[in-house]
């Protein structure tokens, strides 16, 4: 005889009982036809200033920074490991970053 793990499990057993009585509760508890607590703000009302504006260039400069560091530590990693272990190189083929050499 197997045993559906679904059915066995206790809070979901709990749940399938309660399921019908547990939703009238939940429906009549919560106020379903209200309007919405807080209107629409008029567009006179609300408007994108200059902060925001500033913020948002502030943040992809930020981007720009780190990702400029990020590939100079990248370029000092590649040159520091090919300094210890030149074979490594040698082994992985040319490096699509260097010019060939006549």
């Amino acid at each position: 005889m197997s045993v559906d793990p679904v059915t066995a499990h206790g809070v979901v057993a709990l749940l399938a009982q309660l399921g019908p009585d547990l939703l009238a509760g939940i429906a009549g508890v919560l106020p379903m036809d209200q309007a919405p607590v807080d209107p629409v703000p008029e567009d006179n009302e609300v408007k994108a200033g200059w902060t925001a504006l500033l913020l948002w260039l502030g943040m992809a400069l930020a981007v720009v920074v780190l990702a400029l560091s990020f590939f100079k530590r990248l370029r000092r990693t590649r040159a520091h490991f090919d300094q210890q272990d030149p074979a490594r190189r040698g082994a992985e083929g040319p490096d699509p970053d260097e010019e060939p050499q006549a």
